[in-house]
């Protein structure tokens, strides 16, 4: 059976080095950055949209990784325009409202790795993702903190019900957030709040804030997402 990546597919192929194609099937979007093969053990590294986004549009953020990683971007189960929700517009509710939404979507995008990797992979996970995308990267290493070597949120946050209250047990993931203080969509305060949470909680990392960026994934911020997962790769010994 021969499969047909669209033209965006290949051009996507292309510009992260990939030597197999990108695998949209069911709820997720597979490929394997610099030159990897499927037959091998490596690092994972889930990469979330955000509301009315898609994978094969967030997954651009890791353009240029300079890595060999296998990536993993599920899509959402709310259908919204030519894109995906992972859950209600966080506009229309109050932010603890969005709390089982976003548990409930954290479960799902665990569940589809274990599902796609059977627990094979070199080191642990790394899971970023941009606005809803980022919601859910906070919620996975609230979760499931044992599982994640790091959490990369982007223009995202998490309700005071997710956080962590207390210091969980074992080696904590480090948490960097990045956000844009022009940002009128996720107000930087509440990210803040939401990563204040974690660092009294024992987990490592940093609120990364950007002049004059809005709710986007600004070229600054990708160019330091990327450095920080090739950073992460290497320090769980899973750089070739």
């Amino acid at each position: 059976m021969t499969i047909r990546a669209p033209l965006a597919l290949l051009l996507l192929l292309l510009s992260l080095g990939a030597c197999h194609p990108p695998v949209p099937t069911g709820d997720a979007l597979e490929l394997y950055t610099q030159g990897a093969a499927p037959t091998e053990t490596l690092p994972v590294v889930v990469v979330m949209h955000g509301y009315g986004g898609s994978p094969e549009r967030v997954v651009r953020l890791l353009d240029g990784l300079a890595v060999r990683a296998r990536v993993i971007a599920p899509h959402g189960q709310l259908k919204v325009g030519q894109g995906w929700g992972w859950f209600a517009r966080f506009w229309q509710t109050t932010s603890d409202e969005l709390a089982p939404g976003i548990a409930g979507a954290a479960g799902d995008v665990l569940r589809i790795v274990d599902e796609r990797t059977g627990g094979r992979m070199c080191g642990r996970l790394i899971v970023t993702g941009f606005s809803q995308g980022g919601f859910l990267s906070y919620a996975i290493a609230a979760r499931a903190p044992s599982r994640v070597a790091a959490a990369f949120p982007i223009g995202g946050l998490l309700p005071p019900l997710l956080r962590p209250t207390a210091k969980p047990a074992g080696t904590l993931p480090r948490v960097d957030a990045f956000h844009g203080d022009a940002d009128s969509a996720v107000d930087l305060r509440d990210d803040r709040a939401a990563h204040e949470a974690f660092v009294a909680a024992g987990y490592p990392g940093a609120l990364h804030v950007y002049p004059g960026v809005e709710h986007a994934i600004a070229p600054e911020i990708a160019r330091d997402v990327r450095a920080a997962i090739e950073q992460v790769i290497r320090d769980e010994g899973c750089a070739k």
